[in-house]
């Protein structure tokens, strides 16, 4: 049996995103899409850390747009998390390859897509440091997908 309390903590965190466009020609736009974000806590009483508490976290990509074609490749990850309170473990980092491709057409104001996407190409494994679970249940591995998207 776990009993959960509540004491006075101190959260500390920084998020960032940023997007800089790297070609922008006519229709044809390509961005680099960056993504940090960072959580420190601690109980006050004892400075000790605060339980599930997600480690660093990052995406880098690039994304390509025009009137019909788009695509992104990225990779997102998370750090190793060691920094644990008293009766967790300590969780490894993981990289995930995400990419996709799409083609759009349109018919009138209706606006189709056609949808190739990857998730975790490389089928690495990644557990989700916050989830109770985290040490029976990785994260999803190798996923392709086909999808249709209609804008109406």
């Amino acid at each position: 049996m776990v009993q959960f309390t509540q004491q006075d903590a101190r959260f500390y965190g920084v998020e960032l995103e940023s997007m800089v466009d790297i070609l922008h020609r006519g229709a044809q736009h390509l961005d680099l899409e960056i993504m940090l974000d960072y959580v420190w806590a601690e109980l006050r009483d004892s400075g000790s850390p605060v339980p599930r508490i997600p480690p660093f976290g990052w995406r880098a990509g690039l994304h390509y747009r025009a009137l019909h074609w788009n695509g992104r490749v990225e990779l997102l990850g998370r750090g190793e998390q060691t920094r644990t309170s008293e009766l967790e473990l300590p969780t490894d980092g993981y990289t995930f390859l995400n990419a996709s491709v799409g083609y759009r057409f349109f018919s009138g104001r209706t606006v189709y897509e056609l949808i190739l996407m990857g998730r975790n190409l490389t089928d690495a494994e990644g557990r989700n440091h916050s989830s109770f679970t985290k040490e029976y249940v990785p994260l999803p591995g190798r996923d392709v997908r086909v999808a249709l998207r209609v804008d109406f």
